[in-house]
């Protein structure tokens, strides 16, 4: 029994892999940030239960009375690559059939701090964190030159940043309560002509 059920496993795992091989998945280059600063960004986005840097601030505000004051800034640099297939529908532009975008790489900087308010058991904190967005950007429309002149329907942008402010006591020796607002800021930016 257990030959059988290892046999049926591998032909699934191959069946699957063959067809990650043959479709392509495609996006708009989009960014979701799995947690923020270096060392969590390097462990896959860990420190939760455990934080070591002033990320606390964002994924387990109660961890800041755990870790030193500190500022801590990083960065992420993304290089778009994207591709649009437009069809040869009547409004449709025949330049814009197979096209590569025109995207320029992003710098996206990134930073939190933590401060122990001395002889106390309070630890406050405050951030900017990119947590989303994408950006797109093309030589023609997707619609016909005629309509838009090549100057609309060309280009997309998408940006969130978390500006947390939160604080944590330690109630305990293993024990600490902490509380963060969220406040989020979003744009979005397009040159639609619809």
């Amino acid at each position: 029994m257990q030959a059988l059920i290892k046999k049926i496993f591998m032909a699934l795992l191959s069946l699957s892999l063959s067809f990650a091989f043959i479709h392509q998945a495609l996006a708009s280059n989009g960014l979701r940030s799995i947690s923020t600063g270096p060392v969590s960004l390097g462990m896959g986005g860990t420190g939760v239960a455990m934080p070591q840097t002033s990320n606390a601030l964002l994924i387990n505000p109660a961890g800041m009375t755990d870790i030193d004051s500190s500022i801590d800034l990083s960065f992420t640099v993304a290089f778009p690559s994207s591709f649009m297939g437009s069809s040869l529908a009547p409004a449709g532009n025949a330049n814009a059939v197979r096209v590569e975008g025109t995207e320029d790489a992003v710098f996206i900087p990134s930073g939190s701090s933590v401060l122990k308010i001395k002889d106390t058991k309070l630890s406050i904190g405050t951030g900017a964190i990119p947590s989303a967005g994408f950006q797109v950007e093309f030589p023609n429309s997707r619609f016909s030159s005629a309509v838009t002149g090549d100057l609309y329907d060309r280009s997309g942008k998408y940006g969130n940043i978390k500006i947390p402010v939160g604080f944590a006591y330690k109630v305990l020796d293993n024990l600490s309560v902490g509380a963060s607002l969220d406040i989020n800021y979003a744009f979005f930016n397009t040159d639609s002509a619809t």
